[in-house]
């Protein structure tokens, strides 16, 4: 019994691995190895059914395979989005040909967003789900409503548990994708549920890589709004949010979003025709420029790119990026492989988002100043109402810029939270490069420095913890690198406090939060910087001894 248990105990943490060569997030950043992890990629919609014999893909060979992931490769393109399940074979078939393209994937250094379905009639659905395909309001065939209320645990379901739990340790996964473009166009309360559902599916399988929808846009599903979109990508089994554009297309509902809710997002089909721009090249370059270095776009990937010199029946002669139909092939490869050195230089640190304990006491400020404001619909008190769409706005001098808060009374400050530009749905390039976080002996100071912030990515918050509660009634941003321009612009400012003796977080200091002090309590010169004992800490000296325990006496209010 005891060898069966030991064994159990060791599947189990076998099964709980982290997966080589993990690619995650941290906040609005994709992140591997702890550093910022941006990327070029292209759409090879079919790959994994190339050379298969089963008419999806009938001029199609294996050793297409190698010839665009070696073309992808040679681009500096990290990532290849396919489309994963086939109608015209088993379940079983078609995990076996995933696996043989993760493999290769692998060998060339490229990674894949999975896509699981696809919302249009081809051959790229699981084997069974044909019946599922009906029009839409606009005349459109697409998946359609019974598939997303139920229809879709019939051969989907098992389809995509036998896929992911076969491959949910391959170091070639990006993520997985519930399907491309998949969108009840029916009901958003469906597909939400849908959504939910198969996210929690997919992660109870597979915890450690990421899971995104595969929308088109929010806009997909009718009557769709900011705050809606906030809710469903709050979802921690999602990951990341998508975007498609073709000539001229903006995604301005979904950058809001991803705002609102700091996770990345990547515009992963991309295209543009000739008769409609001009220049695909400058066009695309442009579409970078907007949507990566402004927008803050972490991945970028053109739709329907071939590497071949021939026809194989899975490019696209009007959007796509491929050699045989397009003459501007070779300049949009030297294009996009100079976009990808940059891209792939961006390997600065990057860890995930941590509130600091406490609530946010900005909103309590009693008063504030700063050194001018760009008119009186940009003053100080913008920066801290809660409101990401309003902000502070200096003028324009240069030389530096500042905000200070009075906080109405000394608070136990645990740390600042600083939305910048990009999350009140600007651009990136506003948000600040470098500036002090301050405190001092009232809003004219003098000032002590606690935090010097360089954000060379441009990141549209900044999260700065104390590790021990420092006392503040005045604190104060002082801005000396802008961004692209000279005026600092400040949705919010965010002062997180806790009520130092508080250690429940029920209001008071009484004998429940004695109990909890005296799990917290080490003596004399041991340092205690466990999150739940934050508010134990009655001095800066970073331990919990008789000092703060005599702290917390006077604290302390009796049991009510």
């Amino acid at each position: 019994m005891r060898l069966v248990m030991v064994s159990l105990l060791m599947l189990a943490a076998s099964a709980a691995a982290q997966p080589p060569d993990l690619v995650t997030t941290a906040g609005a950043e994709f992140s591997k190895d702890g550093q910022a992890w941006r990327f070029i990629g292209v759409n090879l919609r079919g790959l994994v059914h190339y050379g298969g014999g089963d008419g999806a893909l009938p001029y199609t060979s294996l050793g297409h395979i190698d010839e665009n992931l070696a073309g992808v490769s040679g681009m500096g393109g990290r990532v290849v989005r396919v489309f994963a399940a086939n109608r015209n074979i088993s379940h079983q078939e078609a995990v076996n040909r995933l696996g043989y393209a993760l493999d290769k994937a692998d060998q060339y250094g490229v990674k894949l967003i999975i896509a699981l379905t696809d919302f249009y009639p081809k051959a790229f659905h699981p084997q069974g789900d044909d019946g599922y395909y009906t029009q839409n309001p606009w005349g459109w065939t697409v998946l359609n409503h019974d598939w997303f209320a139920g229809g879709y645990q019939n051969n989907y379901l098992p389809y995509v548990q036998l896929a992911v739990s076969t491959y949910k340790d391959h170091p070639a996964v990006f993520s997985w994708q519930l399907g491309n473009e998949i969108a009840d166009q029916t009901s958003a309360d469906t597909h939400d549920a849908f959504v939910h559902a198969m996210a929690a599916q997919i992660k109870a399988i597979d915890p450690y890589h990421m899971v995104s929808i595969g929308m088109l846009s929010l806009e997909h599903v009718p009557g769709y709004s900011e705050s809606r979109g906030v809710t469903l990508f709050r979802d921690p089994n999602l990951d990341f949010l998508t975007a498609h554009s073709y000539n001229g297309e903006t995604r301005d509902l979904d950058f809001r979003v991803r705002s609102a809710v700091v996770k990345p997002i990547i515009m992963s089909e991309v295209g543009c025709s000739t008769d409609v721009v001009g220049d695909r090249v400058a066009y695309m370059q442009a579409r970078i420029n907007d949507f990566v270095t402004a927008q803050g776009a972490r991945g970028f990937m053109h739709w329907g790119y071939q590497a071949q010199s021939s026809d194989i029946g899975d490019g696209d002669n009007y959007y796509g990026f491929d050699r045989y139909a397009h003459p501007d092939y070779n300049a949009m490869y030297a294009m996009y492989q100079s976009n990808a050195a940059v891209l792939n230089a961006y390997n600065q640190p990057v860890a995930p988002p941590i509130t600091p304990p406490g609530t946010n006491v900005a909103r309590l400020a009693v008063n504030w100043a700063a050194d001018s404001i760009a008119n009186s619909s940009f003053a100080g008190n913008k920066a801290y109402d809660g409101v990401l769409t309003t902000k502070w706005a200096s003028g324009s001098g240069a030389g530096g810029h500042w905000l200070a808060l009075d906080l109405g009374a000394e608070r136990a400050v645990t740390g600042y939270r600083i939305r910048l530009a990009s999350e009140g749905d600007e651009w990136a390039v506003f948000n600040w490069q470098h500036f002090l976080i301050q405190s001092g002996a009232g809003l004219s100071g003098p000032w002590t420095t606690l935090f010097d912030v360089s954000n060379p990515l441009q990141l549209g918050y900044i999260i700065s913890p104390h590790d021990v509660p420092v006392s503040a009634r005045w604190v104060r941003l002082h801005v000396d690198d802008c961004g692209i321009d000279n005026y600092a612009r400040l949705p919010e400012f965010e002062v997180y406090a806790v009520t130092r003796g508080d250690l429940d977080g029920d209001g008071d200091v009484d004998l429940r939060d004695f109990v909890a002090f005296e799990q917290c309590f080490t003596g004399s010169g041991v340092a205690q910087d466990e999150r739940s004992c934050t508010a134990a800490h009655f001095d800066p000296d970073g331990d919990i001894d008789a000092d703060d325990l005599a702290g917390f006496a006077t604290a302390m209010t009796g049991p009510q």
